[in-house]
């Protein structure tokens, strides 16, 4: 339900990097980023989910980790916890941020906007969906 949610924490630091500009010694930020908004978005959402307390710190502490780079191994082994339950507990909270988000970062919703956006057909759309069901769905992309 949340393959995009997932893949944007899961890549936030490299979207964060792709941000900024350096140009003869000056750094500034590309804001129009559509990866990046997105982000903010999915964070605005989790940082509500903690404050009204229906996502836990340790859930919150997980997401955290990941999107700061490190790997659900490492995660799991930080916080001493097995790596499915760090896989489970991420994957439960992208599905509720997707779920309060809607349209473009829900499965269906993503699926749906490739579609229009890149005039997929239906082998195209089932082998995206078939992916985005694999086990291999949560391999970071770097977005630069």
């Amino acid at each position: 339900m949340s393959w995009y949610v997932e893949n944007l924490l899961r890549s936030a630091k490299s979207i964060r990097d792709s941000i900024m500009v350096s140009e003869n010694n000056i750094t500034d930020t590309n804001m129009g980023s559509d990866l990046y908004l997105d982000l903010l978005s999915i964070e605005k959402t989790l940082n509500d989910l903690y404050e009204k307390k229906l996502i836990k710190f340790f859930d919150k502490k997980i997401v955290t980790m990941l999107s700061n780079g490190d790997s659900i191994e490492d995660v799991a082994e930080k916080l001493g916890v097995a790596r499915p339950t760090i896989t489970k507990r991420f994957s439960t909270v992208c599905d509720r941020v997707a779920f309060i988000l809607g349209d473009n970062f829900s499965d269906v919703g993503y699926i749906n906007y490739m579609k229009e956006k890149y005039n997929l057909n239906e082998e195209q759309i089932n082998k995206a969906l078939e992916y985005m069901r694999s086990s291999v769905r949560r391999i970071v992309v770097n977005h630069r």
